[in-house]
């Protein structure tokens, strides 16, 4: 008898030229019972794409591991194992192609995949979420690795009972590639025990972006006999938070402003929570916030340091003023300060508007009636780059920062431009 692997992998894309982002394994002995799990995002080296079907982000796999750094502990959870996956094929296609960067290829796999079983045993769909529904399987999260993988180990259980449970021989029928676990050479590459989970990826994440903000706060003193306007303050800070990301060089520009205006601890604070309340309104302007600008405005709020309890309170307040019939026009930009300027956009927009994805040509053509120059590519002539992740990884991005192009977040960029979305 076997022991089985159950293997996913979310992808860049669907060809060999594309890369892993996640991989989960979870090893079973021979009768489906689980002995050890893997799971881990993966930084790619380039940009994420898919977005939308896989939910992981740039900034998601920023400080996740390069393949090379994990690949020692996939060869450890496959080596010996029969790999069971939904649509196997293309999870061990991807393997393997990882490998053979890696120059280390591996042998040929046994394998179950779980589509091929549900053709013989199942009506209907052979999709993982109509055969997870089909079995009253609803309680893991689709297209993230470990929530396809122990959905997919569900249903092999279930299949294999249905063929006459682990003693039979029924099932065997459906492995490929049986005899290929006798004398299989497989890479040797040391175990690096390094995981980041998506959970993990997002406390980092939470914990970072608010790191340097709370530094400056700590750094002001309690009291200031000075009581300035904070219109300079707050223009700086928006144009730090233009992209969704605070480096130490703007966090020192923050401090030196602070420090020439004495401005104190509670002084910032209260900036920031001004800050906080404009973007509330802008978001409140349509009569609506979207998941997307709900994931904005905690995103911000966390970055300023502002707690949970006064983010929710700030946001109520907004909502209170769009019901209440306030002109809120004031508020919002209609994106003169982009005119003239030339601009370039850089992976798959998030953003939706009337219930439609906004696809790159329309946010070129919103762009061009904005009176912006629209470019195909970076250069050093580049004055703006709109990014739908601020921390992604694509070759646009790359040159922006080498070349110190001024990047802009997508949901940013549409609020400056008065378009509301979804």
């Amino acid at each position: 008898m076997y022991d089985y692997a159950v293997l996913d992998v979310e992808t860049t894309g669907l060809s060999r030229l594309d890369r892993i982002i996640e991989v989960a394994i979870l090893r079973l002995d021979s009768t489906g019972e689980p002995l050890d799990s893997y799971v881990t995002l993966i930084n790619p080296k380039r940009d994420v794409s898919l977005g939308r079907i896989h939910g992981i982000t740039a900034s998601d796999v920023a400080a996740a591991p390069v393949f090379e750094e994990i690949a020692g502990d996939i060869v450890s959870m496959l080596r010996g194992a029969v790999v069971v996956a939904h649509n196997s094929s293309f999870d061990l296609r991807m393997i393997a192609s990882e490998f053979d960067r890696l120059s280390a290829p591996i042998p040929l796999t046994p394998s179950v995949c779980t589509v091929r079983l549900a053709q013989h045993l199942l009506p209907g769909s052979t999709r993982l979420g109509a055969i997870k529904e089909f079995y009253g399987i609803d309680d893991f999260d689709e297209h993230a690795a470990l929530g396809d993988v122990l959905a997919t180990r569900e249903i092999f259980v279930r299949m294999v009972s249905e063929l006459g449970g682990w003693s039979s021989s029924n099932y065997l029928k459906f492995v490929r590639d049986q005899d290929a676990l006798n004398g299989a050479s497989w890479p040797t590459l040391p175990k690096s025990n390094i995981q980041m989970t998506r959970s993990q990826a997002y406390s980092r994440k939470q914990e970072r972006d608010s790191w340097y903000i709370a530094r400056l706060i700590d750094s002001m003193p309690m009291e200031s006999e000075k009581n300035p306007e904070f219109d300079e303050y707050l223009s700086i800070l928006d144009r730090v938070l233009e992209d969704r990301l605070v480096e130490d060089w703007e966090t020192e520009a923050l401090f030196d402003l602070a420090t020439k205006y004495h401005l104190s601890r509670e002084q910032v604070e209260k900036a920031h929570k001004i800050y906080f309340g404009e973007l509330s309104v802008i978001a409140w302007a349509d009569g609506t916030v979207t998941e997307i600008e709900k994931g904005d405005l905690e995103h911000v709020a966390n970055i300023l340091c502002i707690s949970s309890t006064d983010r929710d309170q700030i946001i109520a307040n907004a909502k209170s003023d769009f019901a209440s019939g306030e002109d809120m026009s004031s508020h919002l930009h209609d994106g003169c300060e982009f005119q003239g300027m030339s601009i370039c956009f850089t992976g798959a927009m998030i953003c939706t508007r009337d219930g439609n994805p906004i696809t790159r040509a329309m946010a070129q053509e919103a762009a061009d009636q904005a009176g912006m120059v629209v470019h195909q590519r970076v250069t050093k002539k580049t004055d703006l780059l709109v990014v739908a992740d601020p921390e992604t990884l694509s070759g646009k991005a790359r040159k922006a920062h080498d070349y110190g192009t001024r990047i802009i977040a997508e949901t940013v960029f549409w609020n400056k431009l008065g378009m509301n979305t979804d």
